[in-house]
Formats: C-alpha cells, sequence, structure tokens
C-alpha cells in the first residue's frame, strides 16, 4: 500500500501536495485514511501554512476543523 508520510525531496507529504493545490477532495480522503495534518516539511511549513499561502479557503477551513 501507499505510505502517508512518505515526502518527497521538499519534505512534502501527499496531504501537503494536495493542500497546496487546493484539491479538497484528496484532503479529505487523505485526512480520512490518517494522514499527520501536523506534519512540517523541511522549511518548517504544513499543509495548513501551503493552503492558507495558496488562499485555498476550503481547504484551510478543513484543517482548522480537525484542530
Amino acid at each position: 500500500g501507499v505510505q502517508l508520510e512518505s515526502t518527497d525531496n521538499r519534505r512534502w507529504t501527499a496531504l501537503m501536495m494536495a493542500a497546496e493545490q487546493g484539491n479538497i477532495d484528496v484532503v479529505r480522503l487523505l485526512v480520512d485514511a490518517g494522514a499527520n495534518v501536523d506534519a512540517h516539511d523541511e522549511q518548517g511549513d504544513s499543509a495548513l501554512t501551503l493552503a492558507a499561502t495558496r488562499g485555498s479557503q476550503s481547504v484551510v477551513k478543513l484543517l482548522l476543523e480537525l484542530k
């Protein structure tokens, strides 16, 4: 199976990538599968900060509701 916490060279998880792209459906899927919403990349960014930077309001709202 897929490792939810696998990262790329920036230490971005699949959740971070989906959040940064504003893909709410994939974000929900990954969160429901147990993805770590508090993971941080090498710059200290999380899925929440990446979504906020890109202006993905629906993703930001969803991630804040999980806090």
